[in-house]
């Protein structure tokens, strides 16, 4: 029976620190020859003149969990905003998207999981591990403290909160400066 999970779901049933070790089992997957496609996106009219839909694609397998992903992400934007992403005004002003894990061993479909909130939790994951494998805890160059995490907010910080102990140890203040310092950028 395939599992279907939307967004409230992976918000209840995923916290960060499993996102990063599912992370990294993929990472090490892909360095060892696991399958991870160069995203395809392409742009279609609608029958609306004001609107176009824009779809995102990715493809993925993690061979040792014998499971094989297909992300399917899309929106119908505005012809009138100008802009990418974020800066193009949506239609209903959001984005949709969904992740069907397949079983390598049998071809089943396992899971369909709507991906809205799971995207922002696996880039906060991404950060995550930078921090964990590249920065150091000790305050220097390099350091947890200093790590500007890119483009996603408060979902990288969790990422790099949750592996770095002197983020997650720290008192309010460094956490808040330290906050302020990777919205502010370099």
């Amino acid at each position: 029976m395939t599992l279907v999970l939307e967004d409230d779901h992976v918000a209840q049933l995923l916290p960060m620190a499993d996102c990063i070790d599912a992370m990294e089992i993929a990472f090490r997957d892909f360095a060892n020859g696991g399958v991870n496609l160069p995203r395809i996106r392409y742009r279609s009219a609608t029958s609306n003149p004001d609107v176009t839909y824009g779809s995102n694609i990715h493809i993925g397998t993690v061979p040792s969990l014998d499971v094989a992903a297909v992300r399917l992400g899309g929106s119908a934007r505005s012809t009138a905003a100008p802009g990418q992403g974020a800066e193009a005004r949506r239609p209903g002003e959001r984005s949709w998207g969904f992740i069907c894990l397949i079983s390598m061993r049998t071809g089943e479909l396992l899971a369909i999981i709507q991906e809205f909130v799971l995207s922002g939790l696996r880039v906060g994951a991404t950060s995550g591990l930078a921090v964990k494998h590249i920065a150091r805890d000790d305050g220097s160059r390099g350091s947890a403290t200093r790590y500007r995490p890119s483009g996603s907010g408060p979902t990288s910080r969790g990422g790099t909160s949750a592996v770095s102990p002197r983020l997650r140890d720290a008192g309010p203040g460094l956490r808040e400066g330290w906050a302020t310092r990777v919205q502010s950028g370099p």
